[in-house]
């Protein structure tokens, strides 16, 4: 084993595993590691008293969002996930019709279901009599159920209901988003962007 002390120096930087970290003069010495006798990688480890990560999260003095509603609380409205990031306009190329429209569907019920362990038939089973929503597989064991007009949380509560002992469900309206692609040129955007030969 090879071992490689260098003095101590202020404000010299040392990693570990990729976290950035930096030293303060009263920081004890750099140590480089190796377990081969040739050149090779060399761990870097900080062992001062007082080192403190580059990032940090700074404290604040707000609180978590309350989700219990009375009856004198207004309701949240259903927000998309892209709220905040679509911008709608037109973008590219300004002469002509466009090639490509996109659009939110919203707002969408999308809901998340997990078969539990050795429940993937009967699961399946259930899925196929659903009425009213769209079922996709989503993997090994897992889909997805859509549906459009249902009220907050009604389709979560539904599966949940009717899904009882043979999956996990989880409402991911907030967290996911889908998107309806038009225009004469859509087909080569999905081309592009998906492996499946159209």
């Amino acid at each position: 084993m090879i071992r490689a002390t260098s003095p101590r120096s202020p404000g010299r930087p040392c990693s570990d595993t990729g976290s950035a970290w930096r030293s303060s003069p009263m920081a004890g010495p750099v140590m480089a590691r190796s377990s081969r006798s040739s050149t090779g990688c060399a761990a870097f480890t900080c062992t001062g008293r007082s080192a403190s990560p580059c990032i940090s999260i700074r404290r604040t003095g707000g609180s978590m969002p309350r989700s219990a509603r009375t009856e004198t609380q207004a309701m949240f409205a259903r927000v998309s996930a892209l709220a905040d990031v679509a911008i709608q306009g037109r973008f590219g190329a300004d002469k002509g019709a466009p090639g490509v429209a996109l659009s939110l569907r919203h707002p969408v019920s999308i809901v998340t279901v997990i078969a539990r362990k050795g429940k993937a038939k009967a699961l399946a089973t259930a899925l196929a009599a659903v009425k009213g929503a769209n079922v996709q597989w989503a993997g090994a064991d897992q889909y997805y159920v859509v549906a459009d007009g249902r009220g907050e949380g009604a389709l979560y509560r539904e599966m949940k209901d009717a899904l009882d002992g043979l999956a996990s469900v989880i409402d991911q309206s907030h967290g996911r988003f889908i998107i309806r692609i038009a225009g004469p040129n859509s087909r080569a955007v999905l081309a592009k962007g998906t492996p499946v030969d159209l």
